[in-house]
């Protein structure tokens, strides 16, 4: 019993889509319906520039969403001692092998919060980083740094929180290795 085979597929001199219902009577000049090309790898070709273009659409949009400082907080407005980091992983998978190598140790200076907004420099492993953002009504912290490094330019997210004992407990993540970072208010 022969098999029937549905096909959508347009004709490159009249522009119409037909139907055809057999793989035996094919169109003559016809291609694919959906710019499907079979062959030459076109279709991998085209879904890899969608795929950059997709890439660079959405880094885009998130480097446009920058929080805007939010309504003077004094209640957290001070200065904030570093406490400790301490790695959440200790290794981490490199993008241009597939080797594992061990995370860093890192360090900071003392956390500032002044009406709304948050800063602090962090030292690892390419030197030092300037981290900027705001601090919530609630002890709400986000900030980041997307200074350049050697391999070009590298995000690093910060977020936490300020307790009512003026404890800070924030989460440092970058691509490659995490760090809990604690700070204490100083008198």
């Amino acid at each position: 019993m022969p098999s029937e085979t549905f096909l959508m597929l347009r004709s490159p001199r009249s522009g119409r889509l037909e139907a055809r219902t057999t793989a035996t009577t094919p169109l003559p000049d016809a291609r694919p319906f959906v710019g499907c090309e079979m062959e030459g790898g076109h279709m991998q070709r085209n879904l890899g520039w969608l795929w950059i273009v997709g890439f660079f659409g959405l880094l885009a949009s998130a480097n446009a969403q920058t929080a805007s400082p939010p309504a003077t907080t004094m209640q957290f407005d001070g200065t904030y001692a570093f406490v400790s980091a301490t790695k959440v992983n200790e290794t981490s998978m490199t993008t241009t092998s597939t080797r594992l190598r061990p995370c860093w140790d890192i360090t900071a200076r003392p956390l500032t919060i002044a009406n709304g907004r948050a800063k602090y420099s962090g030292f690892g492993r390419w030197g030092p980083r300037e981290f900027d953002g705001t601090a919530g009504q609630q002890g709400e912290l986000t900030m980041r740094s997307d200074l350049p490094d050697p391999h070009g330019r590298y995000l690093i997210m910060v977020n936490g929180r300020v307790d009512s004992n003026g404890a800070v407990r924030a989460r440092q993540m970058a691509a490659y290795c995490s760090y809990e970072l604690t700070w204490q208010k100083t008198k």
